[in-house]
């Protein structure tokens, strides 16, 4: 038995060690290309992001660490994924995803990572850190929400789009890059990345068109045509008139998720949706705390969201002491010397600082924190690999 990191030439029977497992585990037919077609590119750039263990020469259980460039208002951080998770059910039982974690875990550090994300079961990956946290407001938009609440004289038009649609694709690029958090999708000089994610799970791309032909904004929708799983527009307005838009076309229930920042268009459809909820995009394991939660309070601070003015010290178990501060109009966090007046672990302080609930649903009573916090941590469910 052997961890090694996988190249090229283990391509297909990585494929099917992937397909294979989680066949099995969702139910139905599995197809990784189709499904996640950024990560499935034979070439030794993306196949070394996965860990394997290998009995013989053959693979046995395997997963992958895909880095993500994030950039949080000025701030450029570095997130990962940690996916993709099987192991062929003959090995199941030998602790082989222990120590692959564990290798994930060392790859992490080696990397420089500034937080990792997964989806999976909390208790299993609470050992290793990571917890149920972030933000994500979800909201329905029906035909009653738009008879009612859409006033504009305007329908756009929405043109699918695909890999040839350079142009197209150009616009998307540096519309996201207007975006006050946003993932780096690309991996070379072309719009590939951007491509492969927006049709990852088998998702349809369209362009919005304004009456004079014009370009206005972007959607990643499902199958159906209900599920919006990312999306992009020039303004405020011109997303309300994008997704009215996109409701009459279907002619059916539409289902979109907003980030946290988007104080304005969250609170909008928290006033007009036909449904809506708060939920945790993923499990979050934060490994450099001050540099998030800093890139995060200055988002917030510039996103126009209300604090008022102080500061407060918590203490994080095995990591050392967080300043919030929120003084003079300028918002920070770092780590300090200060006396603390929480003190948490790290589990806590994932879910104390990033949400979703409010920080008194944690531990503590801070009348600062409790108006500062949670903090807009939020995830596009689409940015896996």
């Amino acid at each position: 038995m052997e961890v090694v990191r996988l190249t090229k030439n283990d391509y297909d029977e990585w494929l099917s060690v992937l397909n294979t497992v989680f066949t099995k585990q969702n139910k139905k037919e599995m197809d990784f290309e189709k499904e996640l077609p950024k990560m499935c590119v034979r070439d030794d750039y993306h196949m070394n992001m996965h860990l394997a263990i290998k009995e013989n020469g053959k693979i046995c259980a395997l997963l992958g660490v895909y880095p993500l460039k994030v950039k949080v208002g000025d701030a450029e951080l570095l997130f990962t994924t940690v996916g993709n998770v099987a192991t062929l059910p003959e090995y199941e039982g030998k602790g082989y995803m222990r120590i692959l974690m564990d290798a994930a875990m060392e790859e992490l550090e080696r990397i420089g990572a500034d937080a990792s994300r997964l989806g999976g079961a909390r208790q299993r990956y609470n050992r290793y850190g990571y917890e149920v946290s972030g933000i994500s407001y979800n909201f329905h938009v029906n035909a009653f929400t738009t008879k009612y609440c859409f006033n504009g004289d305007e329908i756009f038009d929405f043109k699918e789009i695909s890999y040839e649609d350079v142009k197209e694709f150009a616009y998307i690029q540096a519309l996201r890059k207007k975006m006050p958090m946003y993932v780096e999708r690309a991996y070379d000089e072309t719009h590939r990345g951007d491509y492969d994610v927006l049709r990852a799970y088998e998702s349809r791309i369209f362009i919005a068109l304004n009456k004079q032909g014009e370009m206005v904004g972007y959607l990643s929708v499902s199958g159906n045509l209900e599920g919006i799983s990312d999306f992009g527009a020039e303004n405020f307005e011109t997303l309300k008139t994008m997704m009215y838009s996109w409701q009459k076309k279907v002619d059916a229930r539409i289902y979109f998720s907003l980030f946290a920042s988007d104080y304005e268009a969250v609170q909008y459809y928290s006033r007009v949706s036909s449904w809506m909820s708060v939920s945790s995009p993923c499990h979050f394991k934060i490994i450099n705390f001050d540099k998030v939660a800093d890139a995060l309070i200055k988002l917030k601070k510039q996103s126009g969201a209300c604090m008022p003015e102080g500061e407060s010290v918590i203490e994080i178990k095995d990591w050392g002491r967080l300043l919030i501060c929120h003084k003079n109009g300028e918002a920070y966090c770092q780590k300090t010397d200060k006396e603390a007046t929480i003190i948490m672990d790290r589990l806590e302080a994932t879910r104390f600082l990033f949400g979703p609930f409010e920080p008194g649903t944690v531990t503590g009573d801070d009348a600062f924190l409790a108006t500062v916090l949670p903090l807009p941590l939020s995830w596009c469910t689409l940015d896996r690999v």
